[in-house]
């Protein structure tokens, strides 16, 4: 959502418009067949989607979590870059990436957040890692969210 208010220059909006935006999206959402989002949800979801205007804050690998999601909140985007070194790894460890990706989620509860896998220049000869990298941090977002909104 983030990224797509980004790609339609919200940063140029009005606060104003930027709400009117965000009701036109929240309101295409709720026009699905099974809306997916309460109206509490829809509330809070606009309220924090209007604090974006503010960009997103690139965090690395080697960053304190709890330090800068306490800093940026739900006013910033909290775009955190894991350690790329996962993927090359000689001992592939499913475990300790899932154990990552959970205390992130965990540190960053109330922070608009993304994680993005970057820098990734070898996956010791096994392209595999890339795909369940991805079903790991997707299994672990949907656990997270279904767990506390």
């Amino acid at each position: 959502m983030a990224s797509l208010m980004t790609s339609l220059g919200v940063d140029r909006l009005t606060a104003e418009e930027q709400l009117r935006l965000v009701g036109e999206i929240l309101d295409s959402l709720a026009e699905r067949p099974e809306p997916t989002l309460t109206e509490a949800q829809r509330t809070e979801l606009a309220r924090r989607l209007a604090a974006l205007d503010a960009g997103t804050v690139t965090v690395s690998p080697w960053a304190d979590v709890a330090k800068s999601a306490e800093s940026l909140g739900d006013r910033y985007v909290f775009s955190w870059k894991p350690n790329p070194a996962v993927m090359a790894d000689p001992a592939w460890n499913p475990g300790g990436i899932r154990r990552d990706i959970r205390d992130f989620l965990e540190r960053t509860r109330g922070c608009v957040t993304q994680i993005v896998m970057k820098d990734v220049h070898t996956c010791a000869h096994d392209p595999r890692r890339l795909g369940e990298w991805v079903r790991i941090a997707r299994e672990e977002v949907a656990r997270e969210v279904d767990a506390h909104g």
